[in-house]
Parts: structure tokens; sequence; C-alpha cells
């Protein structure tokens, strides 16, 4: 009997593309994005006038937060969390303690709402201002990511912001800002290829000013690995 080695590649070469996909949400504590099952849920809860950062709603993963320790009413504290919908256009529940949110939507991810932050994003780096700032910028740290076909998210929270939330860095593009008509404010920026480190961006701050950013990866979708079958 003839022993012959098939290999089969049940993935392709190319890595699977990661896509910004639906529509972006805002609200204070909550909102409903337009997104279909599968799709990544990414988003990011500031809160003013506590070091305690925003509750995640039941179904969601937090993937880091941080805080800025003011004393008091001039602390200011965020929360960026993940998950996989299960349904289309589902809602996010409540961010309980959130002042400003705001939720950004990409398909093409692998994992689940369990392990969404550690498969379906890479590990955010966060960057919180000094406390009581009257003119500053919104700083986000340098990410470099690991595939070329993900997206870089850059997330951006301000108590006391009177202008420049919703201006991304230099190779950003904005593509969501938000106040829930005083601040508190959050913003959303991304951007597709292989980026190493992002610029500041310009933001107006009152004398008790205060802004935490994220930079995040949401990464393309794990591929099967070779499998080897005999065939005799």
């Amino acid at each position: 009997m003839r022993l012959i080695l098939v290999l089969l590649l049940l993935a392709c070469a190319a890595p699977a593309q990661v896509a910004r996909a639906g529509t972006n949400c805002t609200g204070t504590t909550s909102c409903t994005p337009t997104n279909a099952i599968g799709d990544l849920q990414l988003a990011f809860a500031f809160r003013d006038g506590s070091q305690t950062a925003p509750t995640v709603p039941a179904g969601w993963t937090s993937a880091g937060t941080a805080s800025i320790n003011g004393t008091s009413s001039a602390d200011s504290a965020a929360v960026l969390a993940c998950k996989i919908s299960t349904s289309a256009n589902e809602a996010s529940g409540t961010f309980t303690n959130a002042n400003s949110l705001v939720i950004m939507i990409y398909s093409g991810v692998g994992g689940t709402t369990a392990n969404c932050n550690t498969v379906s994003i890479g590990t955010p780096s966060f960057f919180t201002s000094t406390v009581n700032t009257t003119t500053t910028t919104e700083t986000f740290n340098s990410l470099t990511n690991g595939s070329a076909t993900s997206w870089v998210i850059g997330f951006g929270g301000c108590s006391a912001c009177t202008a420049g939330i919703g201006t991304a860095p230099t190779g950003m593009s904005n593509r969501s800002a938000h106040s829930s008509g005083t601040p508190p404010s959050t913003g959303g920026h991304d951007t597709n290829g292989a980026v190493a480190s992002f610029t500041t961006a310009n933001v107006t701050l009152t004398t008790a000013g205060r802004i935490i950013t994220a930079v995040v990866e949401v990464k393309a979708a794990a591929l099967g690995r070779p499998r080897r079958v005999y065939v005799y």
C-alpha cells in the first residue's frame, strides 16, 4: 500500500481583511450602532469627576482603563471595551456613570466577546494629560500594528473641552465626535494600513480641562492552519 501525503492549505496566503462597517454611534451612557451579526463593536466611555472608570455593560469585555488623579472634581477616567455582535443593530446597554460614549464598528475580525480583547484587538495604549490645563494637545501614543490589513483606532475623551475633540491626528481620519451638549466629549478616529505613530491634535480646554486617549489595533481574523491529510 502506498502512502501519499497531501497537504491541504485551509487558509489562503493573503490575510483576511478588516473593514470599517455599519454606522458608528454616540451617546452619554448608551447608543445603538448600525451593525451586522459578527461585527466588532469597540466602545470608549469617558467619565468626569471620578477616577473610577464607567462600568461595562453585560455582554462586553473590558480591554483596559485609564484615570487622572486631579483630586475629586478634577478627576477623570475612561474604559475601552469590545464585543462581537450577535444580532443586527445591537444596542450597547448602559455604561454606568459614563458622561460621553462613542462606539466604532468593524467587520472581518475573529474571536468572541469573551476573548475579543486578545483575539480581535491588540493591547490598547492610553495617554492621560496633566490636570487643570488651559491649553494642551490631544496626544495619541505610538502604535505599530501587526498587519497591514488591520485598522488602528484612536479614541479621545476630555472634560471641559471647548473645541478640537473631533480633530483627528495626522495620519488618522475623524469618524465620530460627540458632546452631550456640554463637556465632557468623546471622539473616534482611525486609519488603515501599516502605521507606526501619530502626531498630536489640537484641543482647546477651559481651566479645568483634562484629556484621556487610547490607541488600539483591530486585528485581521485568524486563518486556519495547514492540515496534513494522509491518503492510503
